[in-house]
């Protein structure tokens, strides 16, 4: 018998990691989409400041956190078709196998484009 107070993760099933990431990966985007209408807002306070902004940004450390957003959308993304499949109740029997091969799918998406913007985070462009 499962013992329902148990809060290991390690024994979540594959609909629960599902709900958490699509709700953390949107509070996440959520988050960048305020910063970055603030970050697009300080031109309203001089050319000067918005380049200022501009130059901390393009530090490598920003990069590579948009390399998180970029994997955080994709994830989201591929989630949120799989919720509009079930909404039409396609797939409701395989939803842990479509979140696993979304998981797999969001992996690859990431890696090729990881590979593709790399030599502007390592500065060889």
């Amino acid at each position: 018998m499962k013992n329902h107070s148990d809060i290991n993760p390690a024994h979540y099933a594959a609909g629960t990691w599902a709900w958490a990431l699509h709700r953390t990966t949107g509070i996440l985007i959520a988050f960048y989409s305020l910063a970055h209408i603030s970050v697009i807002s300080t031109i309203l306070l001089g050319s000067g400041t918005f380049d200022a902004v501009m130059r901390f940004l393009s530090h490598p450390v920003a990069l590579w956190l948009e390399l998180g957003l970029l994997a955080a959308i994709i994830l989201h993304g591929l989630n949120g078709i799989r919720l509009i499949l079930l909404d039409f109740n396609i797939g409701r029997r395989k939803q842990k196998e479509i979140f696993f091969f979304n998981l797999v799918l969001s992996a690859f998406i990431f890696v090729v484009v990881f590979f593709k913007v790399l030599p502007y985070l390592t500065g060889g462009v």
